[in-house]
């Protein structure tokens, strides 16, 4: 015999959504406790119905697929503003990987990183977090040693970075040692600010 499952609603659902799916008869996948394919074990029956993805963005059981607000038209959604519905309306992507979805330079970086100089406000003051790995990476940090020049023909030189080593913080100016003056060897150095992601 057939057990008959019986189901109710619950809380915690995503934002314009249905109430998630309770399984008030506790049993596990596989033993009739929900209709089939899905899977009813947890609160929140997002993903594709099995327990190794449950929970995750895409189909739910109460309203089909769970789309998220991309305002600022970047290719990833807020994770605070989703809806349901069969295909993706306007302004809604399927991931909700941004993490300011006010600010189109803020978002998971592919390709080549992009560093900046200035920082963006986006609620919780300001941050550098361009890339949304909630870690701050400077574009050019401190370097040990410092870059030097010596005497000699050519001059000799190390490497390029910060005069005296130090990296200034994110958006802060400090003395770039780019190379030696030919003949003097005397350190090459420019006015550079220093950019982060």
């Amino acid at each position: 015999m057939t057990a008959l499952a019986v189901w109710t609603l619950g809380t915690g659902g995503p934002a314009g959504c249905g109430a998630a799916v309770v399984d008030v008869d506790a049993g596990p996948d596989g033993e009739d406790d929900g209709p089939a394919g899905r899977d009813d074990a947890a609160v929140d029956d997002r993903g594709t119905h099995d327990e190794a993805t449950d929970g995750a963005a895409g189909e739910d059981s109460d309203c089909g697929t769970v789309w998220f607000r991309d305002d600022d038209g970047d290719g990833f959604g807020d994770p605070d503003v989703s809806t349901c519905s069969p295909t993706a309306p306007a302004g809604y992507v399927a991931n909700d990987d941004d993490c300011c979805d006010a600010n189109g330079d803020v978002h998971p970086q592919t390709g080549a990183p992009r560093y900046f100089v200035l920082s963006y406000e986006c609620g919780a003051g300001p941050s550098f977090d361009y890339d949304c790995t909630r870690t701050v990476e400077q574009e050019s940090p401190s370097v040990t040693p410092a870059p030097d020049c010596t005497l000699g023909t050519p001059c000799g030189f190390n490497h390029a970075g910060w005069e005296g080593g130090t990296a200034p913080e994110c958006g802060g100016a400090g003395r770039w040692v780019q190379g030696c003056v030919a003949l003097t060897c005397l350190e090459d150095v420019v006015t550079r600010t220093q950019a982060c992601r």
